[in-house]
């Protein structure tokens, strides 16, 4: 036996066979039941497992279960776990293959292909364990202030002048909103990378009248080349697509039926080329990439029966990188021409180390019931320990629901008062279609605008639309406690209370950032929930101020317009008047709302478009109320210019009530 002792841990090492074991006071943590090139198998004991990345199964949990290592529409992968005692498990391969967890006291990783992997443990606590993940794989880097407002899409704007009115109509409403989203198949072929002049003859001039809206604009880009397209015959010559085993480049069939290459992202060269063909979607004044489709949707039997090749090898072998290295191309490409402007790409997959190059994710093409609701909490909560904070889910789900039906309003209502709490803000899906014309690949395109769902709908999404916006001081502050440090944004209850057994188990309620816990309601006619108040301190009901004790479960009420919201006793939240846009008022006075007799918070803030902050550029300000007295202390050099003024007791509610409240009649 060969032994390694370290300041907190010791290494066994047996002859002969080579396993592994891990322990620290003369517990066990881990140790290994057998390997071999490929393969890897661990001993468990009562370990409750977390992570893998964004997992529709993660509702009910892995045990009994083999989950598959690829991407796919609704599912990304990251071999990360997160065990109950103590430690994470890195499986450093980007190889297909399987998790396997259904072995009794037992869990192992397969790459296909059985080439050799090895594997990183981290040991700690959740938080401190995906803290060190996020710094292995980084660094972050902060996405801009916008990205946290409110994104408007659907399946899809057909036109120019549709996509135009409905921004108009925002801003004529006063409803907040930020980013306005151009879906595929605006193009006149997968590939071209331009607008088809016929259903939008100026996209120029539309990128400039949303400019003056203060509206950003999103556009589709898929790693699809079709065959007609313009670039195709000369990506082919160059050998810029994946190939067959005899080096010819594959042509695939997409859901459309449309013939395509699917483009080498582990070719630099590939990649540059690329960029330069889609680059003039961001020089005309489109600032986010949406990369949709990037997993790559190959499935594996399709990889073996053609043999498909990389520049670096068998597609197989490397797949779960595919979508990390499309964002790379994006990221590199965008700051070849604008270097200092924040790059933001859209993705419906990545891997790990997305955070070094401005990715966010959604989870893909949910269903539209409770059911999918209650698994994107899970899921969602899933990527954030897996390194994939800046997270969404298309509102009211992607397929289907008809605005006209009470059963998907309510539905809706409760999908966005979460989505409110969600690192990403935005609506999206294929909402029920009038007549045959409105269907696309048998997708509908119904309105999915805040006033699309009735009067009485449109007032209560209209109040969180505005709530979001009346948080984003709070909001922008825990997205740079992301980006510099590691921990999530939504947090399931047992990064912070690992040791309290309920926490590992509760799946429908999280902390947002440091200070808020969120409890949606998730059931189809529910009004109200129980809640569990984890920790040692108290918590304070957000809308009306009612304090409850902790390490209780209590049954609390909830209309169709209350999500269910506590504050952390001693905690701080932020608060800016409620705004059009994000800083559409810089000089804003934050509100410092306390909770509990003493109480600390941070307040971040910095241009939120370029990347000055990493020379320095940035305000970042220590809060604390004691004493009956705000005082702030300056955490860097720069000279304090926000304006503070302190919320307590009644002052909170009443200043969230009205801001958020109608303005006008609907």
């Amino acid at each position: 036996m060969i032994r390694i002792q370290g300041s907190r841990v010791l290494i066994e090492i047996e002859k002969g066979s080579g396993k592994v074991s891990c322990q620290t006071d003369e517990n066990v943590i881990l140790q290994e039941a057998g390997k071999k090139a490929g393969y890897l198998e661990l001993c468990l004991e009562d370990d409750i497992l977390r992570g893998l990345g964004q997992q529709q199964e993660a509702l009910e949990g892995y045990n009994g279960k083999k989950i598959e290592l690829l991407h796919k529409n609704t599912s990304i992968t990251v071999p990360f776990v997160i065990s109950s005692r103590g430690y994470a498990v890195l499986w450093n391969s980007s190889s297909a293959g399987i998790a396997d967890f259904t072995k009794s006291k037992q869990m192992s990783f397969k790459a296909y292909g059985g080439i050799q992997t090895d594997y990183l443990v981290f040991l700690g606590n959740p938080l401190q364990v995906v803290q060190r993940f996020w710094e292995l794989t980084g660094p972050g880097r902060m996405l801009p202030k916008w990205a946290f407002g409110f994104w408007q899409s659907k399946m899809r704007y057909t036109t120019q002048e549709e996509l135009l009115k409905v921004a108009e109509t925002y801003r004529e409403k006063n409803y907040p909103v930020d980013i306005i989203v151009v879906d595929f198949y605006h193009w006149t072929q997968m590939g071209d990378f331009t607008f088809d002049r016929n259903d939008w003859p100026d996209p120029e001039g539309m990128l400039e009248r949303l400019k003056q809206l203060h509206i950003k604009c999103m556009v589709s880009v898929w790693p699809h080349v079709s065959t007609k397209s313009v670039h195709y015959e000369a990506m082919k010559e160059r050998g810029f697509f994946l190939k067959n085993g005899s080096g010819d480049s594959i042509v695939f069939t997409l859901f459309n039926g449309d013939d395509n290459g699917l483009y080498d992202v582990f070719s630099k060269a590939a990649g540059e080329f690329l960029f330069q063909k889609a680059r003039g979607y961001y020089l005309a004044g489109a600032k986010v990439w949406w990369l949709d489709g990037c997993e790559p949707e190959v499935p594996l039997d399709e990889m073996d029966e053609k043999q498909i090749m990389t520049a670096d090898g068998p597609l197989k072998e490397r797949v779960l990188a595919y979508p990390l290295l499309h964002a790379r191309t994006f990221y590199e490409g965008q700051r070849s021409i604008d270097k200092n402007s924040r790059v933001i790409s859209f993705a419906r997959s990545t891997f790990a180390g997305a955070q070094k190059y401005g990715v966010c994710v959604w989870s893909g093409d949910v269903g539209h019931d409770f059911a999918a609701l209650r698994s994107q909490i899970a899921a969602g909560l899933s990527a954030a320990v897996s390194g994939l904070p800046f997270w969404t889910t298309d509102i009211g789900g992607f397929t289907g629901g008809n605005p006209e039906d009470e059963a998907y309003r309510e539905l809706y209502i409760r999908w966005f008062q979460y989505g409110v709490f969600c690192p990403i803000f935005r609506v999206h899906g294929s909402r029920g279609a009038l007549n045959e014309d409105d269907l696309l690949y048998g997708f509908s395109r119904g309105e999915n605008e805040l006033w699309s769902f009735g009067k009485e709908a449109e007032k209560i999404l209209v109040m969180y639309d505005r709530l979001r916006y009346l948080l984003l001081p709070y909001i922008y502050t825990q997205a740079h406690k992301t980006t510099a440090e590691g921990i999530p944004m939504m947090q399931p209850l047992y990064l912070r209370h690992e040791r309290e057994a309920a926490c590992w188990e509760i799946r429908d309620q999280y902390y947002f950032g440091e200070s808020l816990m969120v409890c949606p309601v998730v059931y189809e006619g529910a009004r109200g929930r129980e809640v569990y108040f984890p920790g040692e301190e108290n918590w304070y009901d957000f809308w009306t101020g009612e304090c409850y004790m902790p390490g209780r479960r209590v049954w609390i009420p909830a209309g169709t317009d209350r999500i269910l919201l506590f504050v952390r006793e001693h905690a701080m939240l932020l608060f800016k008047e409620a705004e059009m846009y994000t800083d559409e008022n810089r000089d804003a006075v934050v509100y410092a709302a306390v909770y509990g007799d003493t109480a600390e918070g941070i307040y971040y803030n910095d241009d939120g478009e370029t990347y000055d902050y990493e020379q320095g550029d940035y305000e970042e300000i220590r809060l604390c109320w004691q004493d009956g007295t705000l005082q702030t202390e300056a955490l860097n050099q720069r000279e304090q210019k926000t304006d503070f003024r302190l919320l307590k007791g009644a002052e909170i509610t009443a200043f969230i009530s009205r801001n958020i409240e109608q303005k006008e009649q609907i």
